[in-house]
């Protein structure tokens, strides 16, 4: 969003240097705009909510930094996007809090646009902080984007799915069991450790669950597909039509316990700093996305979805879910933020 016609009109423009932010003085304008919500720290970031994704500050005359924050009621991947009066420059570094605050993960500049780099995931019950600097007194303005989707989307085109009609714009409950071979502890070649298939099942469940609008419960006598872990190439979900109702249900879904196949991943995926990742990083990606094509989205095959969970081949979960594989959510199971107006 630009700053209004009315705005526009009443600032005083004034010709600065084009030097870069990071080594230009701070100016100040002739007639100086007034900080009435002055923030100096993270402490007392401003606060951007659902009712208020948008924000407007003032530069002011003696400000270093301004700051924003943004607590994330439900998984979401963020563009940061804001606009500086009197063709100024500015940046936003962007600070993850579970990630800390020494050092941001991103500068983003003003009228920046959404690409697969600047685009990043946000934990349920995370936040997110913005620290604004500019080239000298003004107005800026910013706005959060929690659906941005650079790398495009994939689902299944179904009329009703799990008895719901698609795209659902409610809470939906998606009853799942499992075999006792999700009970089978797995050595782990990679950290020397040892995991149960159950654990992580729980974990890929909980994740999506995190994005709002779908809770997972675990039944054996209402659900109509059992997780098996058993030989197969990597992941198998199996799906039943009913013409007359036009609704599709899941009837089976199969992860690999081949642990060649996971050896294999950790042959060429590595983890953060750099080590192979373990057989545990792999099967739980398998499981998201198991659990991905249980929710009806589509595997992706593009070289720009590549750090999507839905991205084929299959890879390890890195603790991130990518822009597609929410975005995909959205459209098949409704934003949980918009019920919650």
């Amino acid at each position: 969003m630009t700053l209004s016609n009315a705005l526009l009109a009443s600032v005083l423009t004034l010709g600065l240097s084009t030097s870069s932010i990071g080594s230009a003085p701070i100016k100040t304008l002739g007639n100086a705009y007034e900080d009435f919500t002055e923030t100096t720290s993270f402490e007392d970031a401003e606060e951007m909510t659902f009712k208020n994704w948008q924000i407007m500050q003032v530069y002011g005359i003696r400000d270093t930094y301004d700051y924003c924050k943004f607590t994330a009621k439900y998984s979401r991947c963020f563009f940061f996007v804001f606009f500086v009066s009197d063709n100024l420059k500015g940046t936003a570094d962007v600070f993850i809090e579970s990630q800390g605050l020494d050092k941001p993960i991103y500068t983003y500049h003003q009228g920046e646009g959404a690409t697969e780099m600047n685009v990043f995931f946000l934990h349920q019950g995370d936040t997110v902080y913005f620290r604004i600097r500019c080239q000298a007194n003004c107005r800026w303005e910013g706005s959060i984007e929690l659906t941005p989707n650079p790398s495009g989307m994939y689902v299944y085109d179904f009329k009703r799915m799990h008895g719901y009609s698609i795209p659902h714009q409610g809470p939906a409950k998606i009853y799942y069991s499992y075999s006792e071979s999700a009970f089978q502890e797995v050595y782990d070649k990679i950290t020397g450790e040892t995991f149960v298939y159950k654990d992580l099942i729980e974990e890929a469940v909980a994740l999506w669950e995190s994005c709002g609008n779908v809770d997972f419960v675990f039944d054996d006598l209402r659900s109509n597909f059992r997780v098996e872990f058993v030989d197969v190439p990597d992941v198998r979900v199996s799906y039943k039509y009913y013409k007359i109702s036009e609704n599709v249900i899941v009837t089976g879904c199969n992860i690999s316990n081949n642990l060649d196949l996971y050896q294999a991943m950790s042959d060429i995926y590595f983890d953060s700093d750099g080590n192979p990742a373990s057989y545990r990083a792999n099967v739980l990606g398998l499981t998201i996305a198991a659990f991905g094509y249980v929710l009806g989205l589509v595997e992706r095959t593009e070289a720009d979805a590549t750090y999507n969970m839905m991205a084929y081949p299959f890879q390890p979960f890195g603790g991130t879910l990518g822009d597609s594989d929410i975005f995909s959510f959205i459209m098949m199971w409704g934003d949980a933020y918009l019920n919650d107006e």
